[in-house]
């Protein structure tokens, strides 16, 4: 019983782990195709020097975790080069 209980608690976490793991690419995408939101963010990290400060403006505004922020201004980032 102890080993089906683990097993299917290991199967619901892979689960969850991949799901979450798609929509957060999904919604990374989305942000960095539409140019308004990259205008934006640009504008956001062209008026604020502190970076603690832009990531919480970009999780604020964009509802994004820290992960997905940092993933997003790399991209743009590399956009630019």
């Amino acid at each position: 019983m102890f080993w089906l209980l683990l097993a299917l608690i290991i199967i619901v976490n892979l689960y969850l782990y991949f799901h979450y793991s798609k929509r957060s690419k999904q919604k990374i995408q989305s942000i960095l195709d539409t140019p308004e939101i990259v205008s934006e963010i640009k504008e956001i990290v062209r008026n604020h020097n502190d970076s603690k400060l832009v990531l919480k403006l970009i999780r604020d505004k964009y509802f994004l975790n820290t992960k997905e922020a940092i993933l997003v201004l790399k991209r743009i980032k590399e956009e630019k080069k």
